[in-house]
């Protein structure tokens, strides 16, 4: 990746995900809610419960964000690959602090 970063990925399913968490070495994660029909919520809990901070994808607005997502960094679909790398980098200062 150009902006200095390892990508794992993308998956695209709810298995391959879980797959991805448990072969571990997952800093930070970009979810989507939606896995190709799939809902993208479990990946996220369970992201939360190891600790792992993520940012949520979404190209359904706000309303369709859970609660108890509302922390986490959105990154409107479609978005700019510049402004993911800003998300990330957002985390990466704040690990670094």
């Amino acid at each position: 990746m150009e902006a200095g970063g390892s990508v794992i990925g993308p998956v695209s399913t709810v298995a391959a995900a879980e797959e991805a968490i448990g072969a571990g070495n997952i800093e930070f994660a970009v979810i989507d809610l939606n896995l190709h029909g799939d809902s993208g919520l479990p990946i996220a809990r369970r992201l939360r419960e190891l600790g792992i901070p993520f940012a949520v994808a979404t190209g359904y607005g706000g309303a369709a964000v859970p609660d108890w997502l509302s922390s986490a960094p959105r990154c409107e679909k479609p978005f700019d690959p510049a402004a993911l790398v800003q998300v990330v980098a957002r985390w990466a200062k704040t690990t670094a602090d």
